[in-house]
């Protein structure tokens, strides 16, 4: 299984790398929501964990481009607060943890998040 981590912060999106990666998951990773749009050509992915919070908000922009794909797998966005997880539920965010959180509230989302594609995958086919 595949999961797509945009995070701007490369301690962040290492720390999260490897978690997924300890999940025995394959992870592409990208800085920046143009690379991590380009990875999703060449990837097929089961999930998304996208960081809304850094520099640049390159969190939000990620998910407004991402969510006028005709493919897209469940996303659980991290947020710095309410108003930013109001915004990601808005733009398609199955669900989104608040920072700071835990190892087992993110392990619980993540596997949450790919169950429900794995039941959409087995409903149409």
């Amino acid at each position: 299984m595949k999961v797509l981590l945009v995070a701007q912060h490369d301690r962040l999106r290492q720390v999260l790398r490897d978690i997924i990666e300890d999940l025995d998951m394959d992870v592409v990773d990208a800085a920046w929501a143009n690379d991590a749009l380009t990875a999703l050509q060449s990837h097929n992915v089961a999930g998304v964990v996208v960081d809304i919070m850094g520099p640049r908000h390159d969190g939000l922009h990620f998910l407004e481009e991402y969510e006028q794909l005709a493919y897209r797998a469940p996303v659980l966005a991290l947020t710095p607060g309410e108003r930013s997880r109001q915004t990601a539920l808005n733009l398609g965010a199955r669900i989104c943890l608040s920072k700071p959180f835990d190892l087992t509230e993110f392990t619980a989302a993540l596997n949450s998040i790919l169950g429900l594609q794995q039941e959409q995958i087995g409903e149409t086919g």
